[in-house]
């Protein structure tokens, strides 16, 4: 029998075996380039089905449903660290409609989800969750990482069935994404919306295959100290994994100092790497923290947080949730796709496609996936929209991260009317002030 200190190594083992399965379909399989699938999502698929919730043909251990909590809180971790500084009396004016846009979208989302939770789906299933509500943002505007961030949240304030299912929702979302994107960039080519869009047959091979040929490739990050003392990539790991500990005991005190479930892992890693980046600042540290290289760490446990995170979704209870789960998709598609065509129309006015695009790119699925669609219709970025998110995102972060620790806590907690009154109030106000009165934003 297998020594039980070998199970980390056969978790991770087989994990990156099906991650670069992954990558083989998606560099041969065509039909799969042409849904840009990234390869944790195939790995992902792939492991729930052989997994120990589908055929149980894997070797994975029983410690697999920890992982996730874990890397969620590796990624936060590593947030604190993985932006550039901006000037900010530099910035863009043009960065206040983005910046506007993408906010009130957080909001609906958030309180969109509970408020159709709370009025409809609580009308034919009224035993349902209220928290419920709050796996449409998680996992449309938040991707697998909030996924399994509010789950966790959920879980801890007594819905364990929240984690399978805001996982779930983070997968259809992605898929979402993809799907939905590729019909709108063939509807904004057939009504001349796009401006820079190549032929199909020439998109850059990097983005059909995901592999990068050679003179195309850009660096991991640079050496910020000498192999002699400290691996460079050791050492920008060590700052992540510091934290995750003193966040890990932080969040052990707090459950003593008050009382169970105390602070989420994720969060108090969080304001643990934030506390160590204003000390490395303060001591002049911070030079040697290189955030290209922690964007690549945060990227790598977010790959494996998708892979664990979908092969542990108990597929049970996702048919048991399987008609509110499709009511609070629907609706989430509804309001996308009249933000999409109604709203960013007229807020970006000439323009706005490219925009809407990529907003619709990462509202539902992820980041990465925004680039990508970006990407199709503008390959030289001469829209400067990815310009402008790098700075508006900035101001976005403070927004995220607050509505993913206190949402799951006040809508299970009875305060879900106050909660999705705020929220949708903020959302919509934002948008008025896009359309109507803009200047206040672009100042």
């Amino acid at each position: 029998m297998l020594n039980p200190s070998w199970t980390v190594i056969t978790d991770l083992g087989t994990a990156s075996a099906f991650l670069l399965f992954g990558q083989l379909i998606r560099a041969k399989v065509r039909p799969i380039q042409k849904l840009f699938l990234p390869a944790s999502v195939i790995a992902g698929f792939t492991c729930l089905i052989f997994g120990p919730n589908g055929f149980d043909f894997l070797p994975f251990s029983s410690r697999i449903n920890q992982y996730p909590a874990w890397l969620i809180a590796l990624v936060f971790a590593s947030l604190p660290f993985s932006s550039n500084e901006i000037a900010w009396k530099k910035r863009i004016s043009g960065m206040g409609r983005l910046w506007s846009y993408s906010a009130a979208i957080f909001f609906l989302q958030w309180g969109g989800g509970v408020a159709f939770t709370h009025i409809v789906i609580q009308g034919f299933q009224p035993d349902i969750n209220i928290g419920f509500g709050t796996i449409l943002a998680s996992g449309f505007i938040g991707g697998h990482g909030t996924a399994v961030a509010v789950g966790t949240s959920l879980a801890t304030n007594g819905w364990p069935d929240g984690a399978d299912l805001a996982t779930t929702f983070a997968t259809i979302g992605l898929v979402t994404s993809i799907i939905g994107g590729m019909l709108w960039i063939n509807w904004g080519v057939l009504t001349g919306n796009t401006r820079h869009l190549k032929n199909f047959s020439e998109l850059p091979q990097d983005i059909k295959t995901g592999l990068v040929p050679p003179g195309q490739r850009e660096s991991l990050g640079e050496e910020t100290t000498s192999p002699i003392s400290v691996d460079p990539l050791v050492f920008q790991v060590a700052i992540v994994l510091a934290s995750t500990l003193s966040g890990f005991y932080l969040s052990r005190l707090s459950e003593l100092a008050v009382t169970e479930p105390g602070v989420p892992i994720f969060c108090s890693a969080f304001l643990s790497a934030l506390v160590l980046k204003i000390s490395l600042r303060r001591f002049g540290g911070i030079d040697y923290v290189e955030s290209k290289t922690m964007r690549r760490i945060s990227g790598a446990c977010t790959d494996f947080l998708v892979v664990f995170g979908m092969a542990t979704i108990q597929i049970s209870v996702v048919l048991d949730y399987a008609l509110p789960l499709l009511s609070l998709y629907a609706f989430g598609l509804f309001m996308s796709i009249l933000l999409f065509r109604v709203v960013a129309q007229k807020i970006f006015a000439e323009g706005w496609f490219e925009t809407a695009l990529f907003t619709w790119g990462w509202t539902t699925g992820v980041t990465a996936m925004g680039i990508a669609l970006l990407r199709i219709i503008d390959a030289k970025n001469k829209s400067h929209v990815l310009d402008d998110f790098a700075i508006a995102y900035l101001a976005l972060v403070p927004i995220e991260i607050a509505l993913i620790i206190i949402s799951p806590f006040l809508v299970t907690n009875e305060y879900h009317v106050y909660y999705m009154l705020i929220t949708i109030t903020f959302g919509l106000s934002l948008l008025w002030l896009s359309i109507y009165n803009p200047r206040v934003l672009t100042k």
